[in-house]
């Protein structure tokens, strides 16, 4: 328990905060290791529901286009998100760099 005690800093809420916005990470986990660090309950709930947010509304409005036979809209959507989920792929190197800079400052 002790290597996620930076969770509680500045920097390791950014950390979860991107974690959460990152599509297929295993948020689950996430929140169990998140339930046993010294994070508050207030600062969880904030990092968690801003983080899932973007997420959750593009899923949303995907089914909304599907179940309104919108499909050029749908495509678009669809688009978007590969376009987004491929760059984070690109530049993951470098997000990671950067969010390990962000850590060694604190």
């Amino acid at each position: 328990m002790q290597r996620f005690n930076f969770l509680t800093t500045k920097t390791g809420t950014l950390i979860c905060f991107v974690l959460f916005l990152f599509p297929g990470f295993p948020k689950d986990y996430l929140c169990y290791v998140l339930g046993l660090s010294r994070m508050r309950l207030s600062t969880f709930l904030l990092v968690s529901i801003a983080g899932r947010l973007p997420g959750t509304y593009m899923l949303t409005m995907q089914g909304a286009t599907i179940r309104n036979e919108q499909y050029h809209t749908f495509l678009i959507l669809v688009v978007a998100s590969i376009a987004v989920l491929i760059a984070t792929y690109l530049y993951r190197n470098q997000l990671f760099d950067w969010l390990k800079h962000r850590h060694e400052d604190k």
